[in-house]
């Protein structure tokens, strides 16, 4: 199995049980145990070099990496062509497309490593390649992350936000914006909501985290229908 529900695996899920009650004090505590218990042992964020390929990876004890808990697919379990390994993929099913305002909202900085997470289809469409099958595994026996690490982060940053601790803000969201892009830095600047609202969006992209920030928040989801010619068969309906 590739992840483990440990202690700082629930003190995160519980973290974000308490975010979404607006408890922003307890989500933080429970958000910063987490982060420093695991991290104690052996526990990290990918590294920027690792990050596009480190979904596939075996955890292992000398270095567990990120992934706190998943649902591990294994062949006999498997919902076939229904996973989401598949349909998030241009050679499975491809139901599930990146929009054109998210793909532009990441290329505002061409040097954010989860560009690399892209898989295009031609010139129709783009895909968020997460879900990626271990060494000689198909598309539909990849896991499904349920809570990562960098997930922890953005907890401790958001409720350091609506507590009003500046300094917090900036050493939990700068975690996540300088893996993303090392020469990135959060120093000096005063962090909002929409700050973290918006690293959310791109770094838990098709993990099924978005309507509900939204809704958790009082915002509504708002439809741009962009165009580019790299997913000239993106459209809203």
């Amino acid at each position: 199995a590739k992840g483990r529900m440990n202690r700082w695996a629930a003190m995160s899920l519980l973290a974000r049980a308490y975010l979404y009650k607006g408890d922003n004090v307890n989500a933080l505590k429970m958000a910063e145990e987490a982060i420093e218990g695991a991290e104690a042992n052996r526990w990290a964020l990918w590294s920027n070099k690792e990050y596009a390929t480190a979904w596939s990876n075996d955890a292992s004890a000398a270095a567990p990496g990120e992934s706190w808990f998943e649902r591990v697919i294994t062949t006999p379990e498997s919902q076939g062509k229904e996973t989401m390994g598949r349909l998030n993929s241009k050679d499975g099913y491809d139901d599930m497309c990146i929009t054109v305002s998210f793909y532009h909202l990441l290329k505002e900085d061409p040097d954010d490593v989860r560009l690399k997470l892209l898989s295009f289809d031609k010139k129709k469409y783009a895909y968020v390649f997460k879900y990626q099958p271990q060494a000689g595994e198909d598309i539909m026996d990849a896991n499904v992350p349920v809570i990562r690490l960098s997930e922890t982060y953005l907890i401790a940053a958001e409720s350091a936000v609506k507590n009003g601790d500046n300094a917090k803000a900036i050493r939990d969201l700068g975690a996540i914006a300088q893996r993303a892009n090392p020469s990135r830095t959060l120093e000096g600047v005063t962090v909002t909501l929409d700050d973290v609202m918006t690293e959310r969006r791109k770094e838990l992209v098709a993990e099924g985290h978005r309507m509900f920030d939204v809704i958790r928040d009082g915002g509504t989801v708002k439809r741009i229908d962009d165009t580019d010619s790299n997913l000239a068969s993106t459209r809203h309906f």
